[in-house]
């Protein structure tokens, strides 16, 4: 199907992965390759599809993020956000057309239901950040890692964004989560600590940001869910040393899925 735009059916115009820094002072290459793997898996859950590998192009058309932000479904409109602030398409006002979605997702979620609809709120408004609209988003996802913290239980997710704006305020939301009891939440904010690289060593609200380190502690962590990514992430992250710190672990870590991930990386090397 051609990319360019059809008078006759715009919807059905294409839309291309367009991921970049966005003139954002700290969205480094690591998260910008982050998101670009993930473009596909979003793709294929504007169907509510979860399950299985995406392809490895999936199409992308105006018309599927149009209707996914009509959705009831959260984690189908969540994708719809993160996609509409990462793609391009040959159609006149394609920018406006999508700011124009974003902002009227992100006005009208209320604070009632912000936690439930944090996942669609959040991306909406990283979105809005990428198509220039940024203090929009600053002054949607602040109060995030602030006072409304406690009762948002994805704050790491406005965390991690805020840092890429140039705002690392939100680390100690990173750390609260990732001494929390719930397995899911640990992981997700260890995948998010490499948003706070750029601020390696500076003391955030009285907290060190040291994003080695607390990887290093995730390998003993109570969950085998979170422990065996550790490896991943450490490479991910681009750490120094990851041969040393990686022999130890591949040799004697308790857990032997724990050993595996570090040979597979050790392999890689």
């Amino acid at each position: 199907m051609s990319g360019q735009y059809s008078e006759n059916d715009p919807g059905m115009t294409i839309c291309r992965l367009n991921i970049n820094d966005a003139g954002l002072p700290f969205r480094i290459d690591v998260i910008l390759q982050r998101e670009k793997n993930m473009f596909p898996m979003m793709v294929t859950g504007l169907q509510g599809n979860r399950k299985g590998m995406p392809a490895k192009n999936p199409e992308l058309t105006i018309g599927m993020i149009e209707r996914a932000f009509e959705s009831q479904n959260i984690l189908i409109m969540a994708n719809a956000a993160f996609l509409a602030g990462r793609c391009q398409a040959d159609i006149p006002g394609f920018h406006d057309r999508m700011v124009g979605l974003l902002k009227k997702l992100l006005d009208s979620i209320s604070e009632d239901d912000l936690d439930v609809k944090a996942p669609a709120y959040i991306q909406s408004a990283m979105s809005l950040a990428l198509l220039g609209e940024t203090e929009i988003a600053r002054q949607a996802l602040t109060p995030l890692v602030k006072e409304k913290a406690a009762m948002i239980s994805e704050s790491y997710l406005a965390a991690y964004y805020l840092a890429q704006m140039g705002d690392p305020s939100g680390y100690p939301v990173i750390l609260k989560s990732l001494s929390g009891n719930n397995e899911h939440f640990r992981l997700m904010a260890m995948r998010y600590l490499v948003g706070f690289k750029p601020y390696q060593g500076q003391t955030i609200q009285g907290k060190t940001v040291d994003i080695l380190n607390e990887l290093i502690q995730r390998l003993n962590d109570k969950s085998d869910y979170v422990r065996q990514e550790v490896p991943y992430l450490l490479a991910e992250a681009g750490a120094e040393n990851l041969k040393e710190i990686l022999l130890p672990v591949a040799k004697s870590h308790k857990d032997k899925n724990v050993r595996q991930a570090a040979l597979d990386i050790l392999e890689e090397l």
